[in-house]
């Protein structure tokens, strides 16, 4: 949180994130982790949990395939990769196929639990886990991140045709706790 709100829930839509996503080829995935390693220092996740590097997020989202993440590379953070991971993964760029939200608060738990069916209390969802579900009748990939100042702090992306809606629907689901939005 950078500013000082009385909200109980604030939001925030990230921008210029690059987002790639990476599918091993066919008996690379141990040379592929190995590469992700020795460039990013980043352990290449074997399960749906988020994992981070030098300057790189990379989140587990199926057998062989993983998002990966950049706090300000754009679109051209997949073409960055390619030299690199290129031999052992397909790398596709969608950092124009998501947006993402980071929401955080002392009432988050509470307004999210009203639109995703999954448990996110502590002992059931960890700093680091990472899970595809829906939220209010939308997909979405959300993840948990460290905590702020003893309040929860997770991510969502969503299709960005759907950003609209889901936002809207937070904004609902939110409404009781106050509901703040800043800029990233």
């Amino acid at each position: 949180m950078t500013k000082e709100h009385s909200a109980g829930v604030i939001g925030q839509v990230r921008q210029g994130l690059g987002i790639a996503k990476i599918l091993a080829r066919k008996n690379e995935a141990a040379a592929l982790a190995q590469e992700v390693q020795a460039h990013f220092n980043c352990a290449l996740p074997t399960s749906p949990r988020r994992t981070c590097g030098n300057d790189i997020a990379v989140m587990g989202i199926g057998p062989g395939s993983w998002l990966a993440m950049c706090g300000n590379g754009g679109n051209d953070f997949a073409s960055s990769l390619k030299p690199i991971l290129g031999s052992f993964a397909a790398i596709s760029d969608q950092s124009d196929a998501y947006g993402v939200f980071r929401l955080m608060g002392p009432n988050l738990r509470a307004a999210l639990s009203k639109l995703v069916p999954i448990d996110i209390h502590d002992r059931a969802f960890k700093v680091g886990d990472v899970a595809e579900t829906i939220a209010g009748h939308v997909g979405i990939l959300f993840w948990r991140l460290e905590d702020i100042a003893g309040s929860p702090v997770f991510d969502i992306a969503v299709a960005r045709s759907f950003s609209v809606s889901l936002r809207h629907t937070l904004i609902q689901s939110a409404a009781e706790f106050e509901l703040a939005w800043e800029e990233s």
